[in-house]
């Protein structure tokens, strides 16, 4: 590839004078016009080296035969059988497995979304509930755009070796909150901005580089409307209407319209958003925004790094492009692409069936012909030549290419879903997919840590600039929906994002099947519901939502124990579980030591002990809950009470039949409160 195709020409020359003010050392600490066009040369000497590098004709040619077009830098969309030769006797036929095998990539790769899990700053409760509200809010943007823009930057990963994505605050997107009467001026909520950038479209000091640590400044380009820009900066309107419009460069002058200029997006303008680092020459960075050559913004850097996050398919030594996979399988379809042209031609022009007459028969009439026949006259019988049969081991050959691409990319018919059918063949077919992730293990890992990256990014993002109150709609794992209200304030105790991957197992209805069989031979409760819902492909986190719920609640009772609170016990409690976690709180020393804390623990067990196992109306919740201890026996229903207002157990209850349990009931509390009726 030459040149970028999606930068216009432009003017080199400083369009200021600047001979009489002395420049800093440092071109990033000097004023927002140097700044940008240091920018747009260091654009152009990128695009010099697409032209002149091994690395980037590699990535250019990928580009290429991702696009469906394997023959020079002509018409890109033209994927369409072609007429070549010198008299046209040549077809090309092409089947782009490039494509197909790095799609396959990108799908095994990105099956199922990683789950997140952010960390709160303490374990108080309040950090707790905001650390689940960050989760919602990342699952509610991954539902609204930003798992496909995810999806994106593996597969430009799996193109050009690295994909990028960038994560701003765009103060023009959300809903109005107020209107200048004045000025008609409107004000909007703002919100986050989440996108996928091309190579092309951006820029960066790459040389001497092999980490994205290492790098301090980059650039990013996008197209917005001219129009929108000239109503937030409208001090800038003769400037942005100037600036070089999205020009698409086509080689063919009947792409040019009735005056004969290239075709272009009126509407639309090239934006550059530059971003320097805090450094120590920079220590509070620096944010640049700009349409040709004019700064509409220039401010520190106001967020906490260069808010563009990298994914490299695979790493390269000493340079900071990565290796893909794809890369290793470019000859093959080149020589794939070969076979298949000359199969083709072979087929196309000695395929016909030959009709012989001897000379002076009379023909018989065209309507009696079947199909395309190539006629032939003379007045001896031509001896059959087979010219159109192809040799075996041309089949063998392609067959041998298509086996050796499937296998460097490590994609074998049975992850392709080859192997369908029997249990044992669904078996094997999660076994290959485990082994071809195990090979991809390094893209894999890229893709947990962008998505790790974008949560926390969003996150912070709204900790700093969220000051309004917004609603989003959560989708339940049952399918329920419900709103959340929010500000970035009620995100403040939330520290960072981690992913937690999930098993290749339950990627497939069958893996799922499995998986709940193993879950009821160890007589795991769940309710047909639920089974249903996992079943059509809800998330697994539906059998662990209780679980999960449970937890957070024994360690809101752990921290009021700790802190002299009350304890308050019901009857729909994990009892076992909750007494298993309150006695967690006495395992220090300096809790032992606190006849207090000692105290109000062992009541609180003992209250849970007291509804567990000394009520068999309670017994019958714990049972039909899964909570119920193996070999615990449960007594018959409780008696209504009697008129005269007979005694009551622990709970409200009546005493059971006989007047007690199966079990004996444990010893009294020690004294305390009295657990609450």
């Amino acid at each position: 590839m030459a040149t970028d195709v999606l930068t216009p020409d432009r003017e080199t020359e400083t369009a200021f004078d600047d001979e009489e003010r002395e420049r800093p050392d440092y071109w990033a600490q000097d004023e927002d016009r140097f700044v940008v066009q240091k920018v747009l040369e260091r654009k152009e000497s990128q695009e010099r080296d697409f032209a002149r590098t091994s690395i980037f004709t590699r990535i250019a040619r990928s580009i290429a035969y991702w696009s469906g077009y394997f023959d020079g830098w002509g018409d890109w969309g033209d994927t369409a059988i072609k007429v070549t030769g010198e008299h046209g006797q040549i077809l090309e036929f092409n089947v782009n497995m490039y494509r197909y095998l790095g799609l396959q990539l990108k799908t095994l790769i990105t099956a199922d979304r990683p789950r997140y899990n952010v960390t709160p700053a303490n374990v108080e409760v309040k950090a707790r509930t905001q650390a689940r509200l960050g989760t919602r809010v990342l699952d509610y943007y991954l539902n609204h755009g930003v798992e496909d823009v995810i999806r994106q930057a593996v597969e430009d990963a799996l193109v050009n070796s690295v994909g990028f994505v960038q994560v701003t605050w765009d103060a023009s997107l959300g809903a109005v909150v107020d209107a200048d009467e004045e000025s008609s001026e409107l004000e909007y909520e703002g919100d986050v901005s989440v996108r996928a950038v091309h190579l092309l479209d951006i820029v960066f000091d790459y040389r001497n580089k092999d980490r994205w640590e290492d790098v301090s400044w980059c650039a990013t380009r996008s197209l917005r409307n001219k129009y929108d820009l000239i109503a937030r900066f409208p001090d800038k309107r003769e400037e942005i209407l100037s600036a070089a419009n999205y020009i698409l460069e086509r080689e063919e002058a009947d792409n040019l319209d009735y005056d004969g200029r290239p075709e272009e997006a009126e509407d639309e303008v090239e934006v550059w958003e530059f971003f320097h680092k805090k450094t120590d020459a920079i220590p509070v960075g620096r944010y640049i925004l700009f349409v040709g050559e004019e700064p509409l913004i220039d401010m520190d850097l106001p967020y906490k790094e260069i808010p563009v996050y990298p994914i490299w398919s695979g790493h390269a030594a000493k340079s900071i492009f990565g290796h893909s996979p794809l890369f290793d399988i470019q000859k093959q379809q080149e020589y794939l692409n070969e076979l298949l042209g000359k199969l083709a031609t072979i087929h196309d022009t000695l395929g016909l069936p030959i009709l012989w007459t001897k000379s002076g028969t009379k023909q018989p009439h065209p309507s009696l012909w079947l199909g395309a026949i190539a006629w032939l006259e003379s007045e001896e019988k031509p001896e059959v030549v087979t010219l159109s049969q192809v040799p075996k081991d041309v089949f063998e050959t392609i067959s041998m290419l298509v086996g050796s691409m499937e296998k460097q990319m490590a994609i074998s018919p049975v992850v392709q879903g080859g192997a369908e059918g029997s249990q044992r063949a669904n078996s094997m077919q999660r076994f290959a997919m485990e082994q071809a992730l195990r090979f991809h293990s390094d893209l894999q890992a890229e893709y947990y840590r962008l998505f790790a990256k974008i949560g926390s990014a969003i996150l912070e993002i709204f900790q700093r600039f969220a000051s309004t109150e917004r609603v989003i709609s959560i989708l339940g794992v049952r399918g329920q929906n419900q709103l959340e209200t929010y500000t970035g304030d009620d995100l403040y105790d939330v520290t960072s994002v981690v992913v937690e991957p999930q098993s290749a197992m339950t990627r497939t209805i069958d893996g799922r099947i499995e998986l709940l069989q193993v879950l009821a031979q160890h007589q795991v409760p769940l309710p047909k519901e639920e089974l249903v819902a996992i079943l059509g492909g809800a998330p697994l986190s539906a059998m662990t939502e209780g679980v999960e719920g449970e937890a957070e609640v024994v360690a809101a009772e752990n921290e009021t124990l700790l802190s002299g609170g009350p304890h308050y016990a019901l009857a729909t409690d994990n009892h076992i579980f909750h007494v298993k976690k309150h006695a967690a709180v006495l395992t220090t020393p300096a809790a032992r030591n606190d006849p207090n804390l000692s105290k109000a623990v062992l009541a609180a067990i003992m209250e849970h002990l007291q509804l567990a196992f000394g009520n068999p109306g309670i017994q019958q919740i714990q049972a039909a809950l899964g909570y119920l201890p193996p070999g615990l026996a449960i007594g018959p229903p409780p008696a209504p009470a009697s008129a005269g207002g007979g005694p009551q157990a622990p709970g409200g209850e009546p005493p059971p039949p006989g007047g007690a349990p199966s079990e004996a009931p444990p010893p009294a509390p020690p004294e305390g409160p009295p657990p609450p009726a």
